[in-house]
């Protein structure tokens, strides 16, 4: 028999699944779609961060899915520890569904990191949300700030919404000076939502795999600005090869090493490329 947590940890899935079920139906009956909140991780490494993006995001996300693969993009093996993790995330009711995802690999690896994430997004739509964002192991939030931007989405009826990241290296005590530009967060889907749509309403920088389709019934774009960001771990790894060998972005499959940050992580800049911050997040093997 398992903990008490647990027990209550299964109990509070099987309760989101049947209200997901219940929105569905409701959705399929009215022809209206309320506000059903669906993140898609997609997950090969990092996943020593995914535990903490997980719970940055939990209390405000009606559903959560991770679709994982146990080989990259260029055939090599996931660490021994992916899939205890994610086991252990789920039964902490940190993810509603895992869905495996096997590459084939003969097309190119942008090609199926933008199939992985439809997968994510085909889930999203059957569990009944009705807005989504797809989001990598290494993308944090501040729980108080992403419940302001979704509150301001509904209210203002948004369709389509981008945030600005702030990216670390290292640590998540150092943030990187230089502008993240800005990614997709949170946008109002239906039945044909799709991903990877060449939209020129999107920022150019945003990335093309996680651009979603605008729906029917209008749309309405929005940059929230300053009031949320999204935190980049994206240099922070207990192996930071890993990352640089298998990112679909390195299709010659070399890696690199960051150089050292500086001499001295007491001043406040460290050769004009990052400023010391606070841990907001508490990132256990950083310490």
């Amino acid at each position: 028999m398992g903990t008490l947590q647990e027990l209550t940890q299964k109990i509070r899935r099987k309760l989101r699944r049947l209200y997901q079920r219940y929105i569905g139906s409701r959705w399929s009956r009215s022809g209206k779609a309320p506000a059903v909140w669906g993140v898609s991780y997609s997950v090969f490494d990092g996943e020593e961060l995914l535990e903490y993006s997980l719970r940055s995001i939990r209390e405000s996300t009606d559903y959560i899915n991770v679709v994982y693969q146990t080989k990259s993009w260029y055939g090599e093996p996931c660490s021994d520890d992916l899939l205890d993790v994610l086991h252990r995330c789920q039964a902490a009711g940190l993810i509603d569904e895992l869905i495996e995802f096997v590459p084939d690999l003969s097309k190119t690896p942008r090609t199926l990191e933008l199939e992985k994430r439809s997968l994510g997004l085909q889930h999203a739509i059957r569990a009944g949300c009705t807005y989504f964002m797809t989001l990598d192991c290494d993308e944090l939030f501040i729980p108080t700030e992403l419940v302001a931007a979704k509150t301001f989405i509904v209210e203002h009826g948004i369709t389509t919404s981008y945030i600005v990241e702030v990216k670390y290296s290292y640590t998540p005590r150092h943030r990187q000076l230089d502008h993240g530009g800005c990614i997709a967060f949170f946008s109002a889907i239906d039945r044909d939502s799709v991903l990877g749509r060449n939209d020129w309403h999107a920022p150019h920088f945003v990335d093309s795999t996680r651009r979603i389709s605008p729906p029917a019934n209008g749309v309405r774009y929005h940059v929230l600005g300053s009031m949320i960001r999204m935190h980049h771990m994206e240099l922070v790894r207990k192996d930071l090869q890993r990352k640089t060998k298998n990112s679909s972005w390195n299709e010659g499959g070399g890696t690199w090493e960051l150089p050292p940050p500086g001499p001295d992580e007491n001043e406040k800049v460290l050769t004009g490329r990052y400023a010391i911050v606070e841990d907001r997040f508490n990132i256990r093997f950083c310490q």
